[in-house]
């Protein structure tokens, strides 16, 4: 029409990438056509599927600044607490907004939702989790009102395990229940309860629950975290009670009874996972062997233990060191009275596609606060197949005769060079390694020079090598290693030969 412009096309958009391929060449074998055609078939279908997810992503990139408000939260989940979901969720519903003026969009909500799903996946509640965006049910509900529902299904609450174990010198059995969430808010009590070679019977029963207002008030515990969504949960509070009866007859010559109670709490912070606990520890030193040293006669009876402990620790990642560093006062009261450090450094550094080497390093001192010396339960002891290898269980150090008396002062470190084997075994869960331990253990006793005491302890490490086989079942570490002493002092337990060693940690 005269007077008005002519209208114009919208601009074309990518992907523009021709999906003509002409006519095929009549001198083509079947084969050859058969694969032409089915070339031409893939590029016109990736092109159809290109310019479908980008038209997709314009709509709701298009989509996302349109006005919507979240105003309720619908969650199936029976057995979980109603106060519980709304003291998790209330930041992720409600979130500041960047201006007085802010409006809430598609792009807010859908944020908000995928907060509030991740926060719930981190209880370890729910087994699955499927939000829905809804038009309110609201009488009051405006234009542009929707609401979240999320189809959740509850894992069980029950678990109920038997196991049994070889390695540490000792074959156990153990049964271990566990009920899950039983006040609707992730809390967890589990019951283990164990019978073995070395520790005659053992009762363990915990119970921990997260402690979602506290970990807000910690400054630090969201940056542990890393600010994701459910970062409150890793703060939980911790209470235990256990009973447990070992024989320490092959390096001491006695059993011993252990009945204790204690409760703490524990975060996660940028330097690692923190824990804070009391404990009350009753010990008992009876059953004594017709061969049993002095020493061992000393320390025979009860002694009662109340004592404050702080735990960090970070696993080693990527290269880099891991570390737990530990330290526990005594002396609230009861008969035990000192002051523990201990420090373990460990890490796993890649030399090649198949080789690798690590280093590990741990160190204790117990300072004793009064003349008494600390109790036999308390003190430091080395040896056996997870610590220095080739010695035996607690056979490093001091001994009265046969009896091995542990000390207030400890150094170890062990480097090893592993390798993985070639052809198919490359990717067994089985490697060989070759190691070196060396480990340090002396007595501190009331009124002796610390400084003196550490250098002469440090001084005459005994050393041990060999080689062996190192497999893995998922965080269970199993060693088959064969070595021997290289230097060891007089009275030390020494084992030379084949080895067995089934842990979590290795020296």
């Amino acid at each position: 029409m005269d007077g008005q412009a002519d209208p114009q096309a919208p601009p074309l958009k990518p992907p523009l990438q021709s999906t003509a391929h002409g006519e095929p060449n009549q001198r083509l074998t079947f084969e050859e056509l058969r694969a032409w055609y089915e070339q031409r078939a893939d590029v016109r279908l990736r092109g159809q599927y290109e310019s479908a997810v980008k038209g997709i992503v314009e709509l709701l990139d298009d989509a996302s600044g349109a006005p919507l408000r979240l105003t309720a939260l619908r969650i199936t989940a029976p057995h979980t607490s109603q106060a519980f979901l709304d003291t998790l969720l209330a930041p992720y519903l409600t979130p500041p907004p960047t201006s007085p003026s802010a409006v809430s969009t598609l792009r807010s909500v859908l944020r908000q939702t995928r907060d509030v799903t991740q926060a719930l996946a981190a209880t370890n509640i729910f087994t699955s989790l499927q939000p829905t965006l809804v038009r309110s049910l609201s009488p009051l509900a405006e234009p542009g009102d929707v609401e979240l529902l999320v189809m959740a299904k509850e894992r069980g609450r029950r678990f109920l395990k038997g196991e049994t174990n070889v390695g540490n010198s000792e074959a156990s059995g153990s049964l271990t229940g566990r009920l899950f969430n039983t006040l609707g808010c992730g809390d967890s009590l589990s019951v283990v309860v164990s019978t073995g070679t070395r520790t005659r019977k053992s009762y363990e029963a915990t119970f921990d629950v997260p402690l979602i207002a506290l970990a807000r008030a910690l400054p630090s515990a969201k940056e542990g975290g890393k600010g994701r969504p459910g970062w409150e949960l890793s703060t939980r509070g911790e209470a235990g009670l256990w009973e447990y009866e070992r024989d320490w007859t092959s390096w001491a010559g006695c059993w011993e009874r252990q009945k204790g109670a204690k409760v703490g709490i524990s975060t996660r912070t940028p330097l690692g996972s923190h824990t804070l606990a009391y404990s009350l520890v009753s010990r008992q030193i009876h059953s004594l062997a017709p061969t049993a040293s002095l020493s061992t006669r000393f320390a025979a009876g009860t002694s009662l233990k109340s004592s404050i402990s702080h735990t960090v620790s970070n696993s080693a990642s990527d290269g880099r060191w891991g570390y737990r560093l530990s330290q526990e006062l005594a002396g609230l009261g009861g008969d035990a009275k000192f002051l523990r450090s201990e420090a373990n450094f460990s890490r796993l550094l890649p030399l090649t596609s198949s080789l690798s080497a690590s280093f590990t390093a741990r160190t204790g001192f117990l300072h004793p606060l009064s003349t008494t010396p600390v109790p036999l339960s308390d003190r430091l002891f080395l040896g056996g197949p997870t610590s220095v290898r080739m010695f035996g269980l607690n056979g490093l150090g001091p001994h009265d005769g046969l009896d091995a008396t542990g000390g207030e002062i400890s150094a170890s470190a062990g480097l090893s060079l592993l390798g993985k084997f070639g052809g198919r075994a490359q990717d067994w869960p089985l490697q060989w390694h070759l190691f070196t331990n060396a480990g340090s253990l002396g007595r501190l006793l009331p009124g002796q020079s610390a400084v003196d005491t550490i250098q002469k302890t440090l001084s005459r490490p005994s050393v041990s090598v060999g080689l062996g086989l190192v497999g893995r079942l998922d965080a269970i570490r199993i060693e088959m290693n064969l070595g021997v002493p290289l230097v060891a002092a007089k009275g030390e337990g020494l084992t030379r030969g084949w080895s067995l060693g089934i842990g979590l940690e290795f020296l």
